[in-house]
């Protein structure tokens, strides 16, 4: 019995908040910090925290990063919604793990969980490093514009699910971090 309630008690210090029935906590761009600089065509670290990481009973699916070097309009149909560059949708590790079973001998508990790894075979998985285009120069017949000291906001959005709150389909997060593109004065 022991046992037990110390793992009870090492659960309850241990588990994330969304275990402990409290707020999710959000998914974060670890790196790049907020407002470094960055060079075009300079390739950077790259760490996203996704919402499984961060939550009990939560799914990662896919996560979509955008750089966006000017204003989002609100939610609305716009010839302009922004300017920027998609970086790519990538696969996130769906690991969230289930309690298949326990069992008790004595005073001790066993528990067996699964876990699953997967990636979606559709996307790439989430790089380590990203490269930040030089927007002076754009495909086809659109004109870039050389810039610096631009403030930039590097954007993800990640689909995932939680087991505690159903939803018609994925739910949806945003983070984000503000960078300095082709900064030249220290911020």
């Amino acid at each position: 019995m022991r046992s037990v309630l110390f793992l009870s008690f090492l659960a309850s210090i241990w588990l994330p908040p969304s275990a402990q029935g409290m707020e999710l906590i959000s998914a974060q761009i670890a790196t790049p910090a907020n407002e470094t600089n960055v060079f075009p065509n300079e390739t950077f670290s790259f760490d996203y925290v996704s919402m499984a990481d961060q939550n009990s009973g939560v799914s990662s699916y896919t996560c979509t990063c955008w750089y966006f070097t000017g204003p989002v309009q609100g939610f609305e149909a716009s010839d302009v919604f922004s300017t920027g560059a998609l970086i790519g949708t990538f696969s996130l590790g769906n690991y969230s793990g289930a309690i298949l079973s326990e069992s008790f001998a004595g005073d001790k508990a066993y528990f067996v969980l699964m876990f699953d790894a997967g990636l979606d075979p559709s996307y790439r998985p989430l790089p380590g490093n990203l490269t930040m285009p030089d927007f002076s120069v754009l495909p086809g017949s659109g004109a870039g514009e050389r810039v610096s000291n631009l403030s930039i906001y590097l954007g993800c959005i990640e689909e995932y699910g939680y087991s505690e709150k159903p939803s018609v389909g994925s739910t949806m997060s945003f983070t984000f971090v503000t960078i300095k593109y082709n900064g030249t004065e220290m911020s």
